[in-house]
């Protein structure tokens, strides 16, 4: 395929082939990436043991940020971009929101064609940005193997090191790497990357949030001791009784690798040569979004090290059920896109834990990818922190419908679907989060998820066993899920009682838009009710609102329609307008007040009237509690009475407990609140925290009679 041979041309003949070509990269649906690496995961060396157990990523010796402020020039068409200036940029950071251009949001049109677009012609006049910027390498990584990498920009990406081109990339989403050792010179090095607004890969990016351009996520420098493009593939399951661990590894490199799997007290659980191949690690800890726990791989090669997060969990569908750990657990989801109200697309790590922190407080345990890969530390937060991720590739086709006109069905566009599948998997696959695997997000149905969803099945079998699921599949062949949008709860219930033929997990429910997610009861009263009922990801986390200050100072966001004009274009892409705001927090990670009803019906724990008293149900499938359950009576709402206890159910099971009440006055109403609160705190929850709640009512009071008026 011609992608293919893109992808592995010398540089010595980019320049050549470029000018060859009929077309340039970013307009030609044959041309997915040029010399860029992107099906890997993303490892750093280090240079001792020590370092790589207790140094992060941007820590070791061999990682050089290019972050900061760049040279930059902006232009609405190419053809006038010489005559512009050079200024200055942030990067990472989306051009839109540091004034050059138009930010613009639509749902699910095109934005450069609303009406009737014709893939894969994009517009004749296309803005552009060109990023500038020079830096010297470190004394050390003299005659070592140097890379570029990007880890996401938008779109069609040149890259150009010393006045030579050095590559293409134009999947968005992903980090492409770039072996720059051959260009690089002593001293000073000059950095450029040309970013058009849209390419041919515009097509396949069509998802519901902001369409904005340029360096969206970091840029640095990493080196190695030789050019070997090292990758790891690891496989962490359990054995059918579920109390031995299997690891498998294969280690790509020229050079002999050494690994050594290691416990959380730093004791060798194995070691040796790599590649190994199902070995036994016995009475292994289980990770699941409960409970967490990693292992640590090591891996020498030469003499550098890189790690990983191992994680052991095995997952199998047993006719329409989806066992986790041998456990039909329920995914208490949501959508995330990357969005920060003051810098667009560009999140950092620390941001990131911020709204981790806000999810678990609303009892979120499962996170889908919408509609996109996320950064590297997301995937190490999820990791040690415990979510369920739904990993997706960067793909969806909205704009072109479901219908013949879909580029599912369309074979032209087979090896850019079949790319970024690949970019996904590749790079997400080694995380012990990621336990479900997306081909894409409403894309239309066709010959080319048939092709990825059997690759994927291929590289899953007699493996990780992850489920491959797509939502426009609408649970045929090729998906392993029935994982529709927004049903209600009488279609949850039918699937339950019919029963479905795969298991249900909605991919999307409870649109999360201006006062909603009511009826939210009725959803999870049937998956509490039927196994095979799973759960699902509510849309979407974030209102994706940007930052401004009006006339008076006074601080709000904006959304897609305030930045057009639908009094002179009423046709235009801003008539989406506020669609863009539709998630569980507002964009300063402030609560929506219908998440506390999400909350209510996400809790772990749940308390109710029983015969003999009250009772208490963990609903946690792995873990036991250890909680605090404080209680209060109220009279006509004031505080008459109050208790605690000290909760230590089973896993899935009930335990009964008596609390004294009051006499009560029949002319009153009698109510006694629960709360359960944690009893230390943790990376993502203070001591004390309430993680569920329920009332009940005790009596309600029934006012006597007034006695007649007499005239």
């Amino acid at each position: 395929m011609f992608n293919k041979l893109l992808s592995t041309l010398g540089l010595a003949a980019v320049c050549t082939l470029a000018l060859a070509q009929e077309l340039p990269f970013h307009r030609d649906v044959n041309a997915t990436k040029v010399n860029a690496s992107t099906w890997r995961t993303e490892l750093i060396f280090y240079t001792t043991e020590q370092e790589a157990l207790t140094k992060t990523f941007e820590q070791s010796p061999f990682y050089v940020s290019l972050n900061g402020i760049w040279d930059f020039k902006y232009a609405d068409s190419e053809k006038t971009l010489d005559a512009v200036e050079w200024s200055s940029i942030k990067v990472p950071g989306n051009w839109e929101f540091q004034g050059f251009g138009i930010p613009v949001y639509v749902n699910h049109p095109y934005e450069f064609n609303t009406e009737d677009p014709q893939p894969p012609h994009i517009p004749d006049e296309i803005p552009v940005g060109l990023y500038k910027r020079t830096f010297s390498l470190p004394d050390a990584w003299k005659g070592r193997a140097v890379y570029l990498n990007v880890c996401g920009a938008k779109s069609g990406v040149y890259v150009y090191l010393n006045g030579s081109e050095i590559g293409y990339n134009e999947d968005s989403k992903n980090l492409a790497r770039y072996d720059i050792s051959d260009v690089l010179k002593e001293g000073e090095n000059e950095l450029m990357l040309k970013c058009y607004r849209w390419s041919s890969g515009s097509y396949l990016e069509c998802q519901d949030f902001w369409r904005v351009s340029g360096i969206e996520r970091d840029v640095y420098l990493s080196t190695e001791q030789i050019k070997d493009d090292v990758d790891l593939k690891i496989v962490s399951t359990l054995d059918e009784n579920l109390s031995d661990g299997l690891f498998s590894l294969k280690v790509s490199s020229s050079l002999t690798p050494y690994y050594k799997l290691l416990d959380k007290d730093g004791s060798v659980l194995a070691e040796g040569l790599a590649d190994v191949d199902k070995l036994k690690i016995p009475n292994v800890r289980h990770w699941s979004a409960e409970s967490p726990e990693l292992y640590t791989l090591i891996v020498k090669i030469g003499e550098e090290y890189t790690r990983f997060n191992v994680g052991f969990r095995r997952l199998e569908i047993k006719g329409n059920v989806f066992y986790f750990n041998g456990q039909p657990v329920k995914f208490k989801g949501v959508n995330i896109h990357e969005h920060h109200e003051f810098t667009g697309h560009y999140i950092t790590r620390d941001y990131m834990l911020d709204n981790l922190k806000r999810m678990r407080e609303l009892g979120i345990n499962a996170i889908r990818t919408a509609h996109y890969p996320q950064p590297r530390f997301f995937y190490e937060l999820c990791d040690s922190l415990g979510f369920y991720v739904y990993s997706e590739a960067n793909i969806e086709s909205h704009g072109m419908g479901y219908g013949e006109r879909s580029l599912a069905k369309d074979p032209a566009w087979y090896a850019k679907h079949h790319d970024r599948v690949m970019n996904m998997y590749m790079r997400t696959a080694n995380y012990p989060c990621v336990n479900i695997l997306s081909l894409g997000n409403e894309a239309g149905d066709g010959i080319n998820f048939d092709k990825t969803y059997d690759i994927l099945k291929d590289f899953e079998r007699d493996g990780q066993n992850r489920p491959v699921v797509y939502e426009r599949a609408k649970g045929g062949r090729n998906t392993d899920f029935l994982n529709p949008m927004y049903p209600d709860a009488a279609w949850l219930r039918n699937q339950g009682l019919l029963p479905s033929e795969k298991p249900v997990v909605l991919c999307e429910y409870s649109h999360a838009m201006g006062n909603s997610n009511g009826s939210f009861d009725y959803m999870w009263d049937e998956f509490y009710k039927f196994t095979n009922l799973q759960g699902g990801f509510v849309w979407d986390w974030m209102d994706q609102g940007i930052a401004a200050v009006d006339a008076k100072g006074k601080k709000f966001w904006k959304y897609g329609g305030d930045y057009g004009d639908p009094e002179k274009d009423p046709k235009g892409w801003w008539k989406d307008r506020n669609f863009c705001c539709n998630g569980m927090v507002n964009p300063d990670l402030s609560v929506h007040p219908g998440s506390w009803e999400i909350k209510h019906f996400y809790q772990e724990v749940s308390v109710t009237k029983a015969e003999d008293g009250f009772r208490v149900f963990n609903r946690h499938y792995f873990i036991p509690l250890d909680h605090k359950l404080q209680w209060e009576i109220t009279e006509d709402g004031k505080v008459i009475g109050n208790g605690s206890s000290h909760l230590v159910t089973a896993p899935q099971s009930s335990e009964l407990f008596a609390v004294v009440l009051p006499e009560m006055n029949p002319t009153k109403s009698y109510y006694i609140n629960f709360k359960t609160l944690t009893l230390s705190a943790n990376e993502l929850l203070p001591e004390g925290y309430p993680i569920a709640t329920d009332q009940i009512l005790l009596q309600k009071g029934v006012k006597p009679e007034a006695a007649p008026c007499r005239l």
